[in-house]
């Protein structure tokens, strides 16, 4: 049996800004993939108020981190993205686009999950030999979303938060690659 490692996030209870959806559709992924023959998934879920910064970030290290050569490390995030001009070199779309987690929302909560520390955790498990396979259903995904993509079209996302910081200052308590 191929051992397939998921983390399923869906947030939908955010602070002033909730979504519908998120929570069942990794609720459905799940069930999808645990009903897959020939698969031995072990499975971590992390819905709304659980779905903090920290636990997010931990469940990416511990869980999926676990996988090793051969074996399937899936990260499947549905909530909200958001995105900010940036001139940091690694952002080769000129943008710094991140995953907003439960926690992220509250004034002065934690900061978000940014593409280059997430690259940073999914990188370091795919170089112990594991298929790495990331699912973000949000705004602003690795730059998916273009709000100039299509004249007059709408795109969804939360604005860019003070607390949040800035390039130049490092982030707030941003804890990796930025």
């Amino acid at each position: 049996m191929r051992t397939v490692n998921a983390l399923f996030v869906g947030i939908d209870d955010y602070l002033g800004k909730p979504l519908r959806g998120c929570v069942n559709d990794v609720t459905q992924a799940e069930s999808w993939l645990r009903g897959q023959p020939g698969l031995a998934p072990r499975v971590l879920s992390l819905h709304d108020a659980r779905a903090t910064r920290a636990r997010v970030v931990e469940g990416i290290g511990t869980h999926l981190g676990r996988s090793g050569p051969g074996d399937t490390a899936l990260l499947w995030f549905s909530g909200h993205g958001s995105a900010r001009d940036t001139d940091d070199p690694r952002a080769a779309t000129g943008r710094s686009e991140s995953l907003v987690c439960h926690d992220s929302l509250r004034e002065g909560g934690q900061p978000l999950l940014r593409d280059t520390e997430l690259g940073a955790l999914l990188d370091r498990i795919a170089r112990g030999g594991a298929h790495v396979v990331a699912v973000l259903d949000c705004c602003h995904a690795g730059g998916a979303t273009r709000e100039d993509a299509v004249p007059g079209a709408r795109t969804r996302g939360v604005a860019w938060q003070p607390w949040w910081g800035t390039e130049a200052s490092g982030g707030a308590g941003g804890g990796g690659a930025w």
